[in-house]
């Protein structure tokens, strides 16, 4: 499976891919997958999937969204090598559950003298940002996605 990401996949993946996705690919496969996948492609079943899945959530302590990368990055190497010929049959990531993922932390807000520290400090227009967020209970992801530039 190394040997198949090495000399086929990720050169497929750069030049399919934006700069961004293969670092990122490449990233995950050197954290989560590269040590762990010792079969052959061939040998390669949705039950080792599960357990790869299963330590990869132990060991790392990754949400569920993570290892939902993780899957869907096995599962895109799968694909390609039915694709080109280099394994018959059916993609066996595409059947292979998320483990439940890590309980949240607890989360608390800020109060108002910690909020006017932060405005204190912060210089515009980080601190319009975050007086909008502290004041009008706008959602985090609402406030970062309106931020200029993507703060």
């Amino acid at each position: 499976m190394v040997e198949f990401w090495d000399q086929e996949y990720f050169p497929y993946i750069t030049t399919q891919c934006r700069p961004s996705t293969v670092n990122g690919y490449k990233n995950m496969w050197n954290l989560y997958l590269k040590g762990r996948l010792d079969l052959p492609l061939r040998d390669f079943r949705t039950v080792n999937c599960e357990r790869l899945l299963q330590v990869i959530a132990l060991e790392q302590n990754l949400s569920s969204a993570a290892l939902k990368h993780v899957k869907h990055l096995l599962s895109g190497v799968f694909r390609y090598a039915i694709r080109t010929g280099a394994l018959n049959g059916m993609n066996p990531v595409q059947a292979a559950c998320i483990p439940r993922p890590r309980t949240g932390s607890e989360t608390h807000a800020d109060g108002l003298d910690q909020i006017q520290k932060m405005l204190d400090i912060l210089p515009q227009p980080a601190k319009t940002i975050v007086a909008i967020a502290a004041f009008c209970e706008t959602p985090q992801r609402r406030v970062a996605s309106s931020a200029p530039g993507r703060l």
